[in-house]
């Protein structure tokens, strides 16, 4: 078990750094907690994903393995957690992506505000989306498993 925790010694490294942090700037140890559970709360969300990921990944060659992983943490982390928001608030606000990013840093109450005045919105298309994957999975008769028995009618 130790030989597989020194992969792991610059990302609990970073975990700490960030904690502190959050306790030293952001409001003390409640700061500190939330940051905590909003990191175990993202490491096991991404941990599923992680396992979907490397069922795809077995079957690519090595240069392709490594544009995904590469692209795949642009994407995911900055575009899905910076880009996405500032767009959606852009949108929202009927403002630039600037302007929204100039919300987000110098006015955060009015962009949550904004943020927040969209939950319906992105909450419908969040919930379309997993929707559609939750049914193209239940129901893809190429599979091998099948969880909903159901019994397709060929014509």
């Amino acid at each position: 078990m130790n030989n597989l925790l020194h992969y792991f010694k610059g990302s609990f490294a970073f975990a700490l750094v960030s904690i502190a942090i959050a306790a030293a700037f952001l409001g003390g140890a409640k700061a500190a907690l939330i940051v905590l559970i909003l990191g175990i709360l993202e490491v096991s969300l991404s941990f599923d994903n992680a396992v979907v990921n490397a069922k795809y990944l077995a079957t690519m060659d090595d240069i392709w393995r490594k544009r995904f992983l590469t692209w795949g943490m642009v994407i995911a982390v900055f575009g899905m957690r910076v880009i996405f928001p500032l767009l959606i608030v852009s949108v929202v606000a009927g403002v630039s992506p600037f302007a929204a990013l100039h919300m987000a840093v110098y006015d955060a109450t009015k962009y949550a505000e904004t943020l927040t005045s969209a939950h319906v919105l992105i909450a419908g298309f969040g919930g379309a989306f997993l929707t559609m994957v939750t049914l193209k999975f239940f129901f893809d008769k190429e599979k091998e498993v099948h969880w909903v028995g159901f019994r397709w009618v060929s014509s």
